[in-house]
């Protein structure tokens, strides 16, 4: 849920509260992005441990800035770990892999 903490105030054409709307599309897109990538990980038949490394992939790829190369280390262990209810130790394999499916230029579809 999404609250607006600036007093409204009349605007032409506009949301009285800046960046709510940019934020749900982008928030969306990134749903809609990720509802493709389980249809195209449902039809290459993946193991769980191949969706997780892809998955983790992702995460880095959405914490990279346009135009730079994607650094596995800019999500924490404790965060990968969370996000798919493993210990710290199979967080680590998980990022080593998404790191390699990286380097070898995986990217999901858009």
């Amino acid at each position: 849920m999404i609250i607006c903490t600036v007093a409204p105030q009349p605007v032409r054409g506009g949301s009285p509260c800046p960046g709510v709307r940019p934020r749900a599309r982008a928030q969306a897109r990134t749903a809609e992005a990720e509802a493709r990538a389980l249809e195209a990980e449902d039809a290459a038949c993946l193991t769980p441990r191949e969706r997780a490394a892809r998955r983790v992939a992702r995460m880095i790829l959405a914490t990279t800035p346009n135009g730079q190369t994607p650094d596995p280390e800019a999500i924490d262990l404790h965060t990968i770990a969370d996000a798919c209810g493993v210990f710290s130790t199979t967080a680590s394999a998980y990022r080593t892999e998404a790191a390699a499916l990286l380097a070898g230029g995986y990217r999901p579809t858009a």
